[in-house]
């Protein structure tokens, strides 16, 4: 299964965070999951005269089991 989400948010008056996803997913059984993709997370915060950014991107593999 193919997959893409997008969340944002601002940071009170102080700034905005954005999280984008997409990658797919396969699940052999309905208590197993593997998922591999690519992430971007970003986020600017602006406080008076001083500003601080994060940016963090990149591909990932995960596995999920539920119980």
């Amino acid at each position: 299964k193919f997959y893409t989400q997008f969340s944002g948010m601002p940071v009170g008056g102080f700034g905005k965070v954005y999280d984008a996803e997409t990658g797919f997913r396969y699940s052999p059984s309905k208590h197993f999951t593997i998922t591999a993709g690519y992430r971007h997370l970003s986020a600017k915060v602006q406080r008076q005269n001083s500003d601080g950014t994060f940016k963090n991107s990149g591909v990932f593999i995960g596995i999920r089991s539920d119980f």
